[in-house]
C-alpha cells in the first residue's frame, strides 16, 4: 500500500515539473513574441497609433 501511495506522489511531482517546464517555455516565448507582434501591429496601423494610447488614458483616470 505504501508503495502505490509513494508512486502516486512521485507521478504527481513529475507531472508538476512537466507543467512548470511547459509554462516556463511558453512565458519565455511570449516575452520574445509579444514585442514583435506589437511592433508588427503598429506598422499595420501606423496611421492609427493613437488607438493604442486612448484606452490606457481612459483606464488610468
Amino acid at each position: 500500500m505504501w508503495f502505490t501511495k509513494n508512486k502516486r506522489q512521485n507521478d504527481r511531482r513529475l507531472l508538476m515539473k512537466k507543467i512548470l517546464a511547459i509554462n516556463h517555455e511558453f512565458v519565455a516565448r511570449s516575452y520574445i513574441l509579444f514585442p514583435t507582434l506589437l511592433f508588427a501591429f503598429s506598422i499595420i496601423a501606423h496611421a492609427n497609433i493613437i488607438t493604442f494610447v486612448w484606452p490606457f488614458i481612459l483606464l488610468h483616470r
